[in-house]
């Protein structure tokens, strides 16, 4: 192959080359140019809940069995079943006669230790009676206090009174009948509130 033929071959190549590399260009300045396709979701902030379903009991919001604080005859009944009470109303009246009796005895009995006792402190002043005597007098009217008032912790007990307002249920006594200490006499309950109680899962 002379010199010429050689330069002409050399030429042809590079033509084919070049129109090869235009080629490929023109492709992918196609494939730039096409179109894309893709699936959007618009985000918008929402309210999340998680909800769950639990059994529960309604309650009242206060209740409370009225028991018998001691044992008696059941002399009056002054509330009816079902009745609105206020804290402090009288719902049963126990036998109370006996302590009654025994306190009147004992509010004579210290109305004369105190008058003994006051005389006795005057002779103590005029010397007609020692500290030991004053003592003693002073010892009696303490003692005859201290009765009395036991006396009216029992006198309050047998009045069974509301602890708070409410509601009272049924009750299944009549009058004259005698409750033993400790008996349920009725039930109180404020119903105008009440209360939820269920149980779940500590996971939630």
């Amino acid at each position: 192959m002379n010199k010429t033929n050689l330069i002409g071959f050399v030429g042809i190549v590079l033509l084919l080359f070049l129109a090869s590399c235009n080629e490929n260009n023109s492709k992918a300045s196609e494939n730039i140019s096409s179109e894309f396709f893709v699936d959007a979701v618009n985000i918008v902030p929402q309210n999340f809940a998680t909800q769950l379903k639990v059994t529960a009991n309604i309650l009242p919001f206060e209740q409370v069995e009225i028991k018998a604080p001691v044992s008696g005859t059941v002399l009056s009944i002054n509330a009816k079943e079902g009745q609105f009470v206020k804290e402090g109303h009288l719902i049963v009246r126990l036998d109370d006669r006996a302590w009654l009796a025994q306190k009147k005895g004992l509010e004579a009995q210290l109305l004369s230790a105190s008058a003994d006792l006051k005389r006795k402190q005057e002779l103590l002043a005029m010397e007609g009676a020692s500290q030991q005597d004053v003592d003693q007098a002073q010892a009696m009217v303490d003692a005859l206090s201290a009765q009395i008032e036991e006396l009216n912790v029992k006198i309050d007990l047998a009045n069974v009174t509301a602890p708070f307002d409410g509601n009272l249920g049924m009750r299944d006594f009549s009058l004259g009948s005698y409750l033993n200490q400790g008996q349920i006499i009725t039930t109180l309950s404020q119903s105008w509130k009440l209360k939820v109680d269920f149980n779940f899962s500590s996971q939630y």
